[in-house]
């Protein structure tokens, strides 16, 4: 709830400012680019330790997709609210340059 009044919130300013900062527009890329990761490497990463066999082997006996759900709960809820809290934490009009350069 507190995310959507957030985008909602979000003004035509901040998309700019967004849109000129490299940073801030690498920061929302690289959570898609952890998405497609996520969904296209994790299948191919499971089919390329089993015909190894890396995994599962004597000392771990479970395959990769037993991982599946941990490896994308740990992305989802700790790396995407981080990227975009720091995303909001920048473009936030409650901070003026000096208390951000103070935080940092």
């Amino acid at each position: 709830m507190q995310v959507t009044k957030l985008v909602h919130r979000l003004g035509r300013n901040d998309v700019k400012l967004i849109g000129r900062d490299r940073f801030l527009l690498f920061m929302f890329l690289f959570a898609a680019i952890i998405a497609s990761v996520l969904h296209f490497g994790l299948p191919w990463m499971n089919i390329y330790l089993a015909e190894t066999g890396l995994l599962p082997m004597k000392g771990i006996a479970a395959s990769l997709t037993v991982l599946y759900p941990m490896l994308v709960a740990f992305f989802a809820l700790f790396d995407g609210t981080l990227l975009v809290g720091a995303v909001f934490g920048f473009v936030s009009p409650v901070l003026d340059k000096q208390s951000l350069l103070d935080g940092l």
